[in-house]
């Protein structure tokens, strides 16, 4: 493991704000598995969206399994989101939002998570009742955009689905930096 997994934490803190985009790479099975969803980078196997509030990141996300056995939307400390007991790495990526559209997108994370929004399970962008987290944090920014056609969607068979590099691959986003633990 990287010896400076702390010092990573202490810069992303640093260049994190509110209505960035932060990706993990977590290093169990399912992670791994979920990768491969990927079309262009599959680096990443999860996504949420943060927030800077009161002198904290939160990261609203949604995950489902046995680390959220309710399986709501959750809201994690940065520090948890990307603890490396768990992940192999982060990524921070920033779209182009204006002020108001910024509120939109933590308006629309809040909203979810006080909802409870529960974890979609059939992986389907044709519902918004449940959402997993690409489809979380894809419909929260074509809300904050005001653009239901954001982003690509990407088949396997019948299966219509967004992956995490639909989302950080778009063209009105960039890489602020990419972490590695080791």
């Amino acid at each position: 493991m990287k010896k400076n997994v702390w010092k990573d934490y202490y810069n992303a803190t640093q260049i994190l704000k509110t209505g960035d985009i932060i990706t993990r790479t977590g290093n169990d099975f399912t992670s791994l598995a979920l990768r491969k969803f990927a079309k262009k980078d599959d680096t990443y196997s999860h996504i949420g969206i943060a927030s800077v509030e009161n002198d904290s990141i939160y990261i609203y996300h949604a995950i489902g399994g046995e680390t959220n056995p309710d399986a709501h939307l959750r809201r994690d400390p940065l520090y948890i989101f990307i603890h490396p007991n768990n992940n192999q790495g982060f990524g921070i990526f920033r779209f182009n939002l204006d002020s108001n559209q910024k509120k939109k997108l933590i308006l629309f994370a809040k909203k979810k998570f006080f909802e409870k929004l529960p974890f979609d399970m059939d992986f389907d962008l044709n519902t918004d009742s449940s959402m997993y987290c690409a489809e979380f944090v894809g419909k929260a920014l074509e809300s904050s955009y005001q653009n239901p056609q954001l982003f690509a969607k990407d088949t396997i068979g019948e299966i219509i689905y967004w992956a995490p590099d639909n989302i950080f691959l778009s063209p009105n986003c960039r890489e602020i930096k990419r972490y590695r633990y080791f």
